[in-house]
């Protein structure tokens, strides 16, 4: 993976959702990512909406395919090891099972039901910041009326969080250049000693941001909202996610459906 991999999410995305104003985007992304989060996985309509979704969200939002790629492994990774929890799973009574523990099927459709929604929800959440570069996420943030200081410190929390993260992928690079090999002992002393290393450097460089903050009287920045035109395309969409969430909304609490 590169090591700008999170950073290079906000951007890539060549959807036609990037024609309308910055806060369309972000409220129509959060509509849509909040109504595949409260679909239920139990029910045929709430099966069937998650993937209509999830294809609306790729054809509005077009995702990099290294980007998706990436984020399909990432997924993998995260979400894989809730298949080691199946032997532990509890009937009804909420007894474990004995003998057919290995073969339960309700425990496997649980678990792969929360892997595929883990997955999507991922993909989803991905595919909304595709189409916002980071200038687009702070003047979203404004033009939908928070606070600077919120905007700010959100904005700054998406920076070092990139920044971080292409700091764990250099330590790992150089523990791999200087002739480590890979395996579970390699695995285990990088999980032991990383934090200590990573977190005194994490520590330097908040430090040294937030002096450079103090020094520039960051605090009083003033975020200037911009004047983006918005046309019936921009109504068009925030109605159409509103009306996906409602949908979504009586799937889950109405007990037919």
């Amino acid at each position: 993976m590169s090591c700008n991999y999170f950073l290079e999410v906000f951007g890539s995305g060549s959807g036609i959702i990037r024609k309308v104003s910055p806060d369309t985007r972000l409220v129509s992304g959060f509509l849509f990512f909040c109504s595949v989060l409260i679909l239920p996985f139990n029910k045929f309509f709430g099966v069937l909406l998650i993937f209509l979704i999830s294809a609306v969200c790729f054809i509005l939002y077009r995702p990099s395919y290294e980007i998706v790629k990436k984020t399909i492994i990432f997924g993998f990774v995260m979400f894989a090891p809730l298949f080691l929890l199946i032997p532990f799973i509890t009937d009804a009574s909420g007894k474990l099972f004995e003998f057919n523990r290995f073969f339960n099927m309700s425990a496997y459709v649980n678990v792969l039901s929360l892997f595929i929604k883990g997955l999507v929800t991922i993909l989803i959440f991905i595919s909304i910041f595709s189409v916002l570069q980071m200038s687009d996420m702070v003047d979203a943030m404004a033009l939908l009326g928070l606070p600077d200081f919120i905007i700010m410190l959100i904005a700054q929390i998406i920076q070092q969080t990139g920044l971080l993260y292409s700091e764990t992928l250099e330590m790992a690079q150089a523990i791999t250049l200087r002739g480590s090999k890979r395996g579970t002992r390699t695995l285990l002393l990088f999980s032991r000693y990383a934090p200590i290393v990573w977190l005194s450097r994490i520590y330097y460089k908040a430090n040294r941001v937030s002096n450079a903050m103090a020094i520039r009287n960051y605090n009083r920045v003033t975020i200037l909202k911009k004047d983006y035109k918005k046309g019936v395309t921009d109504l068009v969409f925030i109605l159409t996610s509103f009306f996906v969430f409602a949908i979504s909304l009586v799937v889950r609490i109405y007990p037919i459906l």
